[in-house]
């Protein structure tokens, strides 16, 4: 009787032990993802052009529109003039709202780059909750490009099928009689 209570307390420890284990495993691993993530949010250098397209989509992501205007290419056809027709421009968008891109990540998946030229492939992961009890939501994944030239003062973005206004690959129009410029 003895032997058979000090048996199945024994289970129960080892039980017990093996959840704590468990708890603890996971735990560590999830430190270990969390702090090893190579997603981070901190600014790369403005080095290469994959750089500069995670740059231009993070610096949208955290508001500040300030350094996303600095990664467009001034030579585009309509150049937002100042910080504030950009900001303007980018409010626009709807899949560049301020709380469409608080659940949003963007990562550089490739480059191409061919002399003066780039095409970066780029993905945006969007996750959104749902008001329903029988679903807690999900994420879709948007693979898309951003074209960049390199210029004088390095790479800069002229082109993206994100965050970007089709005005700023149109030719600028003329105040009196709205025909294009030649």
């Amino acid at each position: 009787m003895i032997a058979e209570q000090v048996q199945t307390k024994q289970r129960q420890d080892w039980f017990l032990i093996s959840i704590i284990g468990g708890i603890v495993v996971l735990v560590v691993t999830a430190l270990v993802l969390v702090l090893s993530n190579p997603n981070s949010k901190e600014f790369l250098p403005d080095d290469l052009p994959e750089n500069i397209a995670q740059n231009y989509f993070l610096a949208l992501e955290q508001g500040d529109y300030k350094r996303a205007y600095r990664y467009l290419s001034p030579s585009l056809a309509s150049y937002p003039e100042d910080i504030d027709r950009f900001s303007e421009d980018i409010y626009d968008i709807w899949n560049c709202q301020p709380d469409e891109l608080e659940r949003s990540t963007f990562i550089a998946q490739s480059s191409n780059i061919s002399g003066n030229r780039a095409t970066i492939e780029m993905q945006q992961s969007r996750f959104y909750e749902s008001r329903s009890i029988f679903n807690n939501g999900g994420s879709y994944v948007n693979d898309f490009r951003v074209l960049l030239a390199k210029e004088a003062d390095g790479w800069r973005i002229i082109d993206s099928d994100v965050c970007w206004s089709y005005e700023w690959n149109q030719s600028p129009k003329t105040e009196d009689n709205n025909n294009e410029i030649s």
